[in-house]
């Protein structure tokens, strides 16, 4: 339905440079365009795992409760976007800024900013040495 409209969109990607997206970059911008999002975050689910015991304190510092290893799920920011290009003009010339403003700027004024959830094994990150490896590892480099 939306496939020929792709191709006159004048929406745009995003992309931290040290990351990679093993997804259907048509799909990501349909579900954009469906859902009307100024912003569109591509994310992922990540589970850490803390290898130790949590202890909860009270206010008056006694043990509340414990729990033994336990595991956070949480949606991550991969680090890739769609952008509307009306929102470039939120974006001051000849100084940083930083994607996350623009995105608050849009939740402050009731735009729609979106997400669109991939996999984990659908994100690549080289931010990190363990992360590194892992990426090349599955791209076949090592």
């Amino acid at each position: 339905l939306f496939t020929q409209n792709i191709l006159y969109s004048p929406s745009f990607f995003v992309s931290n440079c040290d990351i990679l997206i093993d997804a259907n970059y048509s799909d990501i911008l349909n579900y954009h365009k469906i859902n009307e999002n100024k912003i569109t975050m591509i994310t992922s689910l990540k589970s850490f795992k803390v290898p130790y015991g949590i202890v909860d304190l009270d206010d008056s510092g006694l043990i509340k409760k414990t729990r033994e290893k336990p595991e956070y799920n949480h949606l991550i920011n991969t680090g890739m976007y769609v952008v509307e290009p009306e929102l470039l003009e939120f974006i001051p010339d000849g100084e940083f800024f930083h994607i996350t403003e623009l995105i608050e700027i849009c939740i402050d004024k009731g735009f729609k900013v979106g997400t669109y959830p991939v996999s984990e094994d659908s994100w690549l990150d080289m931010g990190q040495f363990d992360e590194m490896d892992n990426m090349l590892q599955k791209l076949g480099v090592q």
